[in-house]
């Protein structure tokens, strides 16, 4: 059960008691994240076409070796994972009653997209099928951008900064939008003596009302993942979406 105590203290307090009045700023705790994209040249070395939304493998045969539909472009902090190797999305066409079907995460409703991640190796391509392959590959988590990397990777969820969270709540309360959290903090990662603690937010677009949520987790050294608090933000209804 969440505990919305502790919840609202991370929402409101917790920012303040990270920096201090003094020229040192910010506590060394609380950690500012820069986007880190992630390598792929060795994908463009290979064969593959960089286009607006994908990369096209067709020339090496990648999207047919790996059932992928579209080959795509990763998490904007995925380039702080280790070890660095080029990384790509592979996203495959599913539909949610089929229980064959598996990836890292899903996106989409009746019909779903499932990510699963080609990453370079000293033997070529891999493929990183579901959350599993995915942790293994990449333990263990030592820093904090590789928590932020490896949590936006493995779960599809999203890193606000101020600006960006400030972008998605300028909106009106009105009959079709409902607001539940005008002063949530934005994003943040902080390394704690379990591992690091790291808010994301998510949309949930399916159904006919579309919450968002914001998400604080615990990502271990050993890359388990484990969800503190989810407070919804902010609710917007309709368009039904199936």
């Amino acid at each position: 059960m969440v505990n919305v105590s502790r919840f609202r203290k991370l929402l409101f307090i917790f920012p303040l008691l990270l920096c201090s009045v003094s020229l040192m700023g910010c506590s060394s705790g609380f950690q500012t994240i820069m986007p880190s994209p992630p390598d792929l040249s060795l994908f463009i070395k290979a064969g593959c076409v960089q286009k607006e939304y994908v990369l096209d493998c067709s020339a090496i045969g990648l999207e047919k070796k790996y059932s992928c539909a579209k080959i795509g472009y990763p998490s904007s902090y995925a380039g702080s994972l280790t070890p660095k190797v080029s990384m790509a999305e592979c996203r495959v066409n599913g539909d949610y009653r089929d229980s064959t079907v598996k990836g890292v995460y899903a996106v989409g409703c009746r019909m779903r997209t499932y990510i699963r991640y080609i990453v370079s190796t000293s033997d070529g391509f891999k493929l990183l099928a579901n959350k599993e392959e995915f942790s293994r590959f990449f333990i263990p988590i030592e820093t904090p951008e590789e928590a932020l990397g490896f949590l936006e990777s493995i779960t599809g969820n999203e890193f606000w900064d101020k600006t960006y969270l400030k972008k998605n709540m300028d909106v009106k309360k009105g009959p079709y939008v409902e607001i539940f959290a005008p002063d949530v903090k934005p994003s943040f990662v902080e390394q704690t003596k379990e591992g690091f603690e790291v808010r994301l937010f998510k949309r949930d677009l399916c159904g006919c009302e579309h919450p968002v949520f914001a998400i604080d987790y615990l990502v271990t050294r050993d890359a388990k993942v484990i969800e503190l608090a989810r407070l919804k933000i902010i609710e917007f209804k309709g368009p039904c979406v199936d």
